[in-house]
């Protein structure tokens, strides 16, 4: 097994991307409600813009034979 830490800087639509796919969509507002969704997210958040986000991505390999 192969782990890779990083840490990645994303933007609040990035952010709200990852929120509205971590949820299936029975959670989610209806599809019309999401950009109030977003824009409720982006006022909590106020006035930062820019996050750190720390990602792991781990990778196991095997053979066969």
């Amino acid at each position: 097994m192969t782990a890779v830490d990083y840490t990645d800087e994303i933007d609040l639509d990035e952010l709200v991307g990852g929120v509205h796919s971590a949820f299936p969509l029975d959670a989610l507002p209806p599809p019309e409600k999401r950009s109030e969704l977003s824009t409720m997210i982006g006022d909590a958040l106020h006035p930062e813009t820019r996050f750190r986000e720390h990602v792991r991505v781990t990778v196991l390999t095997g053979r066969i034979g």
